[in-house]
């Protein structure tokens, strides 16, 4: 018997040998579940604080790519600065910060009416509001590749503040 490279494709090996249907069905997302575990990747949580100018970040995403660039994950800043990404992989990893993303109507250029609202009618919700606040990060803090941040991951759960432009004004 030839044995496959990858884990999950031993699953269909496995349940051929199982004879009742309703074990196959029982077993076989048990079997999904713990089989990519014994991958041996080793992941960790990555959390702390963004401040831009040395205020907290009020909304963006952080992401961590490897070196590779093979893999990445992101984490959502939330108002107070504070995020937490969790599988990020171990090794050492840029880090870019993306801003929050700008609301419609700070897209909409300024005295530009929206002709088809009534002017006594509020605008949606959708059109004003964000996950966060906008901040113009520079565009070489937004990139990985960039941004000249890096963290290095060896245990389970990692500390790492993010100071952009620390002590500018």
């Amino acid at each position: 018997m030839v044995i496959p490279a990858h884990p999950l494709l031993l699953v269909p090996l496995i349940m051929k040998r199982i004879p009742s249907v309703a074990v196959r069905l029982l077993l076989f997302p048990l079997l999904a579940l713990a089989i990519p575990a014994c991958t041996g990747e080793k992941l960790a949580t990555v959390s702390g604080k963004v401040t831009f100018k040395d205020k907290p970040l009020p909304g963006g995403t952080v992401l961590f790519v490897t070196e590779d660039k093979s893999k990445s994950e992101s984490a959502q800043v939330d108002s107070e600065g504070n995020y937490s990404a969790s599988n990020v992989p171990y090794g050492k990893l840029h880090v870019g910060v993306q801003p929050a993303a700008k609301s419609i109507a700070a897209s909409v250029p300024k005295g530009v009416p929206n002709s088809k609202a009534p002017k006594d009618q509020k605008p949606p919700d959708s059109y004003t509001s964000t996950s966060g606040q906008y901040v113009d990060i520079p565009a070489e803090f937004r990139d990985p590749a960039t941004s000249k941040l890096t963290v290095t991951v060896e245990s389970g759960n990692v500390p790492f503040n993010i100071d952009i432009l620390k002590g500018s004004k």
